[in-house]
């Protein structure tokens, strides 16, 4: 059931990609972020999560610093409470330094 919830969030989250003007690697950025999701949803996390990490980071550190923490604030407000169980505490605090720097 996890699962499935994850995929339907998943599909949202791609279709409002596709449908958006995002520059594309922010759409890489998301979609790595809704397969984390997925993954972490369906229970196969420790696996996978690091590849996808490492992808979010190299897309992220091509932003500046302000569109980074754009960036972490849309992701926590698109993903909302779900996303928060899920880590987004992090990315936030990471946006937050990347503020003050």
């Amino acid at each position: 059931r996890n699962v499935e919830d994850a995929l339907h969030k998943l599909d949202r989250v791609r279709r409002t990609l596709t449908s958006s003007n995002l520059p594309q690697h922010l759409t890489r950025l998301n979609w790595c972020l809704g397969i984390a999701y997925l993954l972490r949803q369906s229970g196969d996390l420790r696996a996978n999560l690091k590849d996808c990490t490492s992808s979010l980071s190299q897309c992220v550190s091509k932003l500046d610093k302000t569109k980074q923490f754009q960036w972490w604030f849309y992701v926590m407000m698109t993903m909302g409470a779900s996303y928060e169980a899920s880590g987004s505490r992090t990315y936030l605090t990471q946006a937050v330094e990347l503020m003050d720097e």
